[in-house]
């Protein structure tokens, strides 16, 4: 079977598991669940201001920060501006520079990958309106008002997209509210509380994961990256190097011997390169796209089992990759990594 034919298969498979198509479904085993909770998954959520989820968004200014006063005078001109502002969302750049920013660690993608080894069946919640969901602190309501069209100042009860610590708000609120089911749920910065029915899957074998595929069987490479690469020219500038190792480094990890692979495209980054020795270049970006192309699925890691390391090197290169055997024996990889 063609790799194009089994890529059509396992996204047809996906597409029956998303929730506009169990809905259509009765005998489906999530459909009951679905409709069960459908208040919370349709396309219209309530209008209405949300309940205190004990998580407020809070504004802390740094110390000395005056507010400003509009004179009469240039209220006029100062409204105009805002206006204009407005039309393309509330911007809050005065507010946020003078806003303490909060501290708050962004998951990192390998270990929420790694956290779900050992699963096999997989769903999905994309979310909306999340930000929408969660109250204002009361005494920071009137920081976060804003000129309209009218010339009313409106003022933000629920936390507004834009403001510098909303998702660290967020982010605590998501955690607290996970944390019984952190051992099979994994939360990433995202919108919650109101889901995309259209674009939920529900029960599925594999699921789109942060710019990956994540199924039963490990972790492969989306192969629309793979596409993008294969499909851009032979670099004949600094530019184009750059696009495509930007690409290219972001799947590093699916490719044994990436360094040593990239080596004529990095070179031809150096201030005094000889563009000469393009034909080294297209050469290696042929072996590339070879490579990304026929990237293994990648294992997730049995914390509890033992693994061995694989290690190569050159002159210029350093290569490893992480093994560990699956229940049948075979020696399966984890993850490449060269520099």
């Amino acid at each position: 079977m063609g790799p194009e034919v089994l890529e059509d298969e396992r996204t047809s498979r996906m597409m029956m598991r998303y929730g506009s198509a169990i809905l259509q479904d009765p005998s489906d085993p999530y459909y009951g669940i679905i409709k069960e909770c459908f208040d919370v998954v349709n396309d219209d959520p309530p209008s209405v201001l949300p309940p205190d989820r004990s998580v407020r968004h809070e504004i802390d200014l740094v110390p000395g920060t005056k507010y400003f006063q509009v004179a009469a005078l240039v209220s006029d001109v100062l409204r105009a501006q805002t206006q204009r502002e407005v039309a393309h969302g509330a911007r809050f750049q005065q507010l946020n520079a003078a806003t303490v920013p909060a501290s708050t660690p962004i998951p990192r993608k390998d270990v929420l990958q790694n956290n779900m080894a050992g699963c096999t069946v997989f769903s999905t919640l994309d979310m909306g309106d999340g930000y929408y969901q969660l109250l204002m602190r009361e005494s920071d309501i009137p920081l976060t008002a804003v000129c309209t069209p009218s010339g009313m100042l409106w003022e933000w009860l629920a936390m507004p997209q834009g403001l510098s610590n909303a998702p660290a708000t967020f982010n605590k609120l998501v955690t607290q509210l996970f944390w019984p089911m952190r051992h099979f749920v994994q939360t990433y910065f995202d919108d919650i509380f109101y889901a995309n029915i259209n674009i939920c899957i529900f029960g599925a074998e594999e699921i789109p994961f942060l710019g990956c595929f994540l199924g039963k069987d490990g972790v492969r490479v989306n192969p629309e990256k793979v596409s993008a690469i294969a499909q851009l020219p032979v670099p004949t500038s600094q530019k184009d190097l750059r696009k495509l190792l930007g690409l290219a480094n972001t799947l590093h990890k699916y490719s044994a011997n990436y360094a040593k692979i990239a080596r004529p495209h990095t070179n031809l980054l150096k201030k005094d390169a000889l563009w000469s020795r393009a034909t080294e270049a297209q050469q290696a970006f042929e072996v590339m796209k070879r490579s990304l192309q026929s990237a293994p699925i990648l294992a997730l890691p049995d914390k509890d089992g033992p693994f061995s390391v694989v290690c190569d090197a050159s002159d210029f290169a350093i290569d490893c990759a992480l093994l560990q055997a699956d229940d049948e024996g075979r020696e399966r990889v984890i993850a490449f990594q060269s520099r």
